[in-house]
């Protein structure tokens, strides 16, 4: 009978493979690019920080993500303009947001 409880724990070692894991699904990556739009801090005044976007922080999730770095909450959007880029006339619109500085 002790033969049998010290050979236990050899068994289990035994049992255990030590090579490299083996990954069964992907895990899921969130992939930030200049394309989904860009977040950029303008100014800090009166406690409140005022941020200019390419894309709607207040309501996408990924510009919600870009602006994290510099708020504490999700960021309101006071401010929407729409301009023209060169020549071809391509529209573009910024969007000035404030929101609580992240210290």
């Amino acid at each position: 009978m002790i033969r049998l409880l010290l050979c236990l724990p050899l068994l289990a070692f035994a049992a255990c493979e030590f090579s490299r894991p083996t990954i069964m699904a992907r895990s899921p990556e969130i992939s930030l690019k200049p394309r989904d739009g860009e977040v950029r801090l303008v100014d800090v005044r009166l406690g409140v920080a005022h941020l200019e976007a390419t894309c709607d922080p207040g309501s996408s999730a990924i510009c919600s993500v870009y602006a994290a770095r510099w708020c504490q909450n999700l960021p309101k959007v006071y401010d929407r303009q729409k301009y023209f880029t060169g020549a071809n006339g391509q529209e573009r619109t910024v969007y000035l947001a404030s929101c609580d500085p992240r210290v």
